[in-house]
């Protein structure tokens, strides 16, 4: 399999539109899940349209109505598409638009080989939002799926272009080589990866890239985007060979209902840290974790089953539980424009609902909650006490945050990180203010749509700060 820079990751195709206005792709990571066994409740008029009920749908709700609108079109069933559009756009958006935009699609990346997860996303100027992911051949593709606020009939299909990706000019590829590797997952499941090896005669220090939540490709990519990416061959084009890799979520048949968090993550990213240890220009003491996120948060977990590791590096990883994260970004979205509506506090009351259920660990057999995983997922996480493992763990630590960051932030994770850090001369922390939770660099309230703004690369003092504590340690912190 070819690196992905050597494959055209942005086809010309047609975008269905609503109205005419173009699609904004939003990459919300963490919001609501589909049940497994849930039943479509979906109320319906003689023809099947869906139709409002007595009561506005839930996020799950609109998540199952994106998720079947989307496996309808894939599948080609367009009787049942045409049944979900609301009645009064089947001029303008119908089976015909949809396959044509499909064939187009599908023309440039091939036929989807299975559609990943729904998320909701908000109520956005009267829509409510829900994006879909699905694997292509050649990586990740988000659709929008758009309903009217409070009802259940589908107002709005987009198919956002995931763009051009341009190679940052802190990127030489003249210094560095990409190898494709394969990480054995399970049996059945193998993950594919690249290696960004620097060219020289003397070993090199390693680090591997270690995923957020969700179905995540080796890149992260996101329209034009490509943060994973950007960040390993930033850190190769500076004496540093990074491996990343396919999440398993994202490159296998993962029952959700079933799996723990070390199956989703920790399991995967000893075996490639070994990889990458087994690779001839690699030193063997220095290996690196880098973990962003959930990976952030899991880094020390990592640190203890892996052997021999020299560092570990924390790219915004939350602190507090993912059920109080997940109230704080709905929130935080809702009310950017400083009021919450009725309706908004509906769905903020749904949020905190679904949040309850994780804390107290309320969920039925085969069923999914926040896309991320079923019972034991949430038992293996609640089991793990993150701050505990970092404060003992006999290795130097470098946190680095996003000041712009929603979704983790300095004052409700990164001061509990350090809190439960106090006193430690080989752990640093770094805050870069006009960074978001991607590390990119932006002014004004952070919002979901600049993931996939072009030209929002990976911030080149992130490279900076990582190569720094990589090759000086803690002694040579940035003030």
């Amino acid at each position: 399999m070819n690196d992905s820079s050597d494959r055209d990751r942005s086809p010309s195709r047609r975008t269905v539109l609503r109205g005419g206005t173009l699609a904004i792709a939003l990459s919300l990571a963490g919001c609501f899940g589909r049940d497994d066994d849930e039943e479509d409740t979906t109320e319906t008029e003689d023809d099947d349209r869906p139709t409002d009920s007595d009561s506005p749908p839930a996020p799950a709700e609109y998540e199952t109505l994106a998720l079947d609108f989307v496996e309808y079109a894939n599948d080609a069933d367009y009787d049942e598409v045409d049944d979900r559009i609301a009645e009064e756009l089947a001029v303008e958006l119908n089976s015909a638009v949809i396959d044509s935009a499909w064939d187009d699609l599908e023309t440039q990346r091939g036929e989807a080989e299975e559609i990943l997860s729904a998320q909701y996303e908000g109520l956005f100027d009267g829509f409510e939002l829900v994006t879909v992911t699905a694997r292509f051949p050649d990586g990740p593709q988000e659709f929008i799926v758009e309903f009217q606020e409070g009802e259940r009939a589908v107002a709005g299909f987009f198919i956002p272009p995931m763009g051009d990706w341009t190679q940052p000019d802190y990127v030489d590829e003249a210094v560095f080589t990409e190898e494709d590797v394969e990480l054995e997952a399970t049996d059945s499941c193998t993950l594919e990866g690249t290696l960004s090896v620097p060219e020289t005669d003397t070993p090199v220090p390693g680090a591997v890239i270690v995923h957020g939540n969700g179905p995540i490709d080796r890149d992260l990519m996101t329209g034009p985007n490509r943060p994973y990416k950007e960040l390993a061959q930033g850190l190769a084009s500076q004496g540093i060979a990074v491996l990343r890799y396919d999440k398993r979520t994202f490159a296998c048949d993962v029952e959700l209902a079933e799996v723990t968090i070390d199956e989703v993550v920790t399991d995967d990213a000893v075996t490639a840290l070994e990889t990458l240890r087994s690779h001839g220009q690699v030193a063997d003491d220095q290996l690196f974790i880098l973990g962003h996120s959930f990976g952030g948060t899991l880094a020390p977990r990592i640190t203890e089953r892996a052997e021999g590791i020299a560092g570990t590096i924390m790219l915004a990883p939350l602190a507090r539980s993912i059920a109080d994260a997940l109230v704080a970004q709905q929130e935080y979205l809702l009310t950017l424009d400083g009021e919450l509506t009725e309706e908004e506090a509906e769905l903020l009351a749904e949020v905190e609902a679904i949040a309850d259920q994780i804390r107290e660990l309320d969920i039925e057999e085969g069923d999914v909650v926040n896309n991320l995983g079923g019972r034991p997922y949430y038992e293996s996480l609640a089991e793990y006490d993150h701050l505990e493992a970092a404060a003992e763990l006999d290795v130097p630590q470098l946190l680095v945050q996003g000041g712009r960051d929603y979704q983790v932030t300095v004052e409700d994770d990164l001061d509990r990180w350090e809190e439960a850090l106090e006193g430690r001369d080989d752990v640093q922390s770094t805050v870069f203010d006009d960074l978001n939770h991607r590390f990119q660099a932006g002014e004004g309230d952070s919002v979901p749509s600049e993931y996939s703004e072009p030209g929002s690369p990976v911030a080149e003092e992130l490279i900076t700060e990582v190569i720094r504590f990589i090759e000086e340690g803690p002694d040579g912190a940035a003030e």
